[in-house]
This record gives structure tokens, sequence and C-alpha cells, in this order.
């Protein structure tokens, strides 16, 4: 219980982490602005040519002209409102996954635990980043139909489900760079496995604010690496 009130205090050191280390700043501002950049060129395709191909096809079967027209114009911009957050927000996490891999390495960094210099082993590494995240991502779509499925049954179940496949995508940044196995990270899950949930479950709502999703991406990476190294020490 004591650990899980330590959550806003890990928080506020993740911030003051990606504030004052210049080197996690310039890694966290590259796939955002590459993320903004794209937000900017999509979303003018989708909500220029694509809504008026979608309203021109409304427009052969409903009056447009009406409330009911602009009701359905609405809903399509809404959609694609959606649809751009989702798909952007997954392949922004794509782009990012080498710079989240370097983020959580710096953070590892200051505390003491990697030597510096160990940049020189990303490249060798960069190709099982990228292919370890979209496993991860292809992973966290498949349970997330299912945690779809389960909150018509029962909702409190699959926010916390939510939460912890959350925390588990940007705690695995960690996981990855140490090479631990399958075993080493069950068990650090069991150790520490509610507050990363909890962690998750806040997390949740800050990534479903669009556009400024994108800036807690890296925060995400820094808070979660910060609070795998805290609770390691705490677990000790």
């Amino acid at each position: 219980m004591s650990n899980v009130l330590k959550l806003p205090y890990f928080f506020f050191k993740s911030v003051d982490h990606l504030k004052s280390d210049r080197k996690v700043m310039f890694l966290s501002v590259i796939p955002v602005l590459i993320g903004l950049t794209c937000y900017y060129f999509l979303g003018q395709y989708v909500f220029g040519d694509l809504k008026t191909m979608g309203t021109e096809y409304l427009a052969g079967y409903i009056d447009m002209s009406g409330w009911i027209g602009s009701l359905f114009t609405w809903i399509i911009a809404l959609v694609f409102a959606i649809v751009i957050n989702f798909t952007f927000f997954i392949f922004v996490s794509v782009i990012a996954s080498p710079f989240n891999d370097l983020i959580s390495e710096r953070i590892a960094e200051i505390y003491g635990l990697d030597p510096e210099g160990s940049d020189g082993k990303f490249f060798s590494r960069l190709p099982g980043i990228i292919g370890n995240e979209l496993k991860k991502i292809s992973l966290i779509i498949l349970l997330s139909i299912i945690n779809i499925i389960i909150s018509f049954i029962f909702p409190p179940l699959s926010f916390v489900i939510a939460g912890l496949l959350f925390s588990v995508s940007f705690v695995d940044y960690s996981w990855s760079r140490k090479e631990m196995t399958f075993s080493e990270c069950r068990n650090d899950f069991k150790k520490s496995g509610i507050v990363y949930t909890l962690g998750g479950m806040g997390f949740l709502f800050l990534i479903s604010i669009p556009i400024l999703n994108l800036f807690f991406l890296p925060l995400a990476v820094v808070f979660f690496t910060t609070l795998h190294i805290e609770m390691g020490k705490l677990n000790a």
C-alpha cells in the first residue's frame, strides 16, 4: 500500500527527469515532431478530400441540406477524428520505439545503472527493438479486442486490463534493455504489478487526449523506467 501512495512522487520525479536532462528532452522531441507533422498532413487529407467524398456519397441517399445532413457530417468528422487519433498514436509509437529505448537507457544512466557510452549497442539492437514493438502492438491490439468484449460484461475489469496492458508495454523497454527472461519479467510483475497497473490506468487518461498524447508518450517511457528502477530498489 505504501508503494501505491508513492505513485504521485514517482510521477513528478519523472517529469523532473524529462525537464532537466537535455538528452531525454531531445530524444522526446523528435518523435513528437514527426507525429505532429503526420497529424497535420493526414488531417488535411482526411478532413478535406475524404470528408468531401464521404459527404458526396451520402448526398446520393440522404438530403444533406437539413439537420439530418448536418448530423451525418458531424458523425463523419467524429469517426475520422477517432480513427486518426488511434492509428496515429500507434504509428508514432512504432516511430518512437528506437527513441524510447534510448530514453529508457538514459534514465538508467541517470540512476547509475548503465555505463556511459552504451549507445554503441543501440544500433545492433535496432532491428530487434522495432520488431519487438510491432509484436507488442499486435498483441496489445488483439488483447484490446478481447478487452472490448469484456467491457460489455464488466466495464471496471476492462479498465484494469487496459491499464495493465499499457504499463507492460512501457516497462517492457526496461525488460528488453536488460534482456530479462520471461520468468524474470513475470517475477518483476508479481512484485510490482499493482503499482504498474495503477500507473497504467492513470496514463490512460492522459493519452486519451488527442495531440497532447504525443507529448505524454515520452513521459510514459520516463515514468515507467523510473518506476521499474525505484520499485526494484524497494523490492530488493
